[in-house]
């Protein structure tokens, strides 16, 4: 049922306080389903529409939401579907200074260098994590 709900989220426009409801309510089903491959990669496609859409909440929120696409990332690091589109999220966020340093905190660069390492013949993956790493290690100072 869940899942049928996250794909259902897909289709739906929120206002900003309805979709910081949505996130943190995806971000709570994520740790609950955390071994089900499909529905991380649902809840990933979900938070990009979030993210382009409604936005991703406050600044604590989109932290947690880089935690959970790390953990999304590692837990199923044979899926290059979950990868990408985390990548995508990734490189949103860490375009904010203020997410630099939490992504160098969680180590991202070895999860993202880890999952780009399962999937060598996926050439926009690799695009994507370069310029999320890019963002990432750039001077905090900027």
């Amino acid at each position: 049922v869940q899942l049928f709900a996250l794909r259902a989220c897909m289709n739906l426009s929120f206002d900003r306080r309805t979709g910081l409801d949505v996130t943190q309510r995806v971000l709570t089903a994520m740790d609950k389903h955390i071994n089900s491959k499909e529905f991380q990669y649902e809840s990933v496609k979900v938070l990009r529409h979030l993210q382009f859409n409604q936005g991703l909440g406050a600044p604590l929120m989109r932290q947690d939401v880089g935690s959970r696409l790390l953990k999304a990332m590692t837990t199923h690091i044979e899926d290059a579907r979950i990868h990408t589109t985390a990548f995508r999220i990734i490189l949103n966020l860490a375009k904010e200074s203020i997410h630099r340093l939490t992504f160098q905190n969680l180590n991202a660069k070895q999860t993202i260098e880890l999952a780009c390492s399962k999937h060598p013949e996926n050439a926009e993956m690799r695009f994507i994590a370069d310029r999320a790493l890019t963002f990432i290690f750039k001077e905090l100072s900027t």
